[in-house]
Formats: structure tokens, C-alpha cells, sequence
């Protein structure tokens, strides 16, 4: 399992600009209601060496949301 916080910076003009950044595995299980996360979880096929994943966003209730038009 790998995970990610979502950041919302701005640029000198005040637009926003998104970025990842590694989320400590220390602080797994740890998500603020102000942020957003990506979670990816890989798997190994049981009857295969394929490999499976799974992404996942946790939108926190007080995360910042932008609608880009």
C-alpha cells in the first residue's frame, strides 16, 4: 500500500496549483478532514504473476474542492 496527500498550493498569481507528496507510512491510518489522499493498494493474482490495483481518494469533509471550467 502506497499513499499520498493531496496538496493545494498557488502559484505567485494565486491560481492553483496541485500537487502529491508521500504520506509517511508511520502516519497510515492518519487522515485530516481538511485533506484529500491517494491510496493504491497492489495486490498479487493468486493464480498468476499478474498484479492487481486499486486506487482510492479520501476526500476529507473540510478538503478544498476547485471546479475547473
Amino acid at each position: 500500500m502506497q499513499i499520498w496527500r493531496v496538496e493545494n498550493m498557488r502559484d505567485d498569481n494565486g491560481n492553483p496549483k496541485f500537487g502529491i507528496n508521500p504520506w509517511p507510512e508511520e502516519r497510515y491510518g492518519e487522515f485530516y478532514s481538511g485533506d484529500s489522499y491517494i491510496v493504491l493498494e497492489t495486490t498479487k493474482d493468486e493464480n498468476s504473476d499478474k498484479l492487481n490495483f486499486d486506487i482510492y481518494f479520501w476526500i476529507g469533509e473540510h478538503s478544498t474542492q476547485v471546479s475547473f471550467m
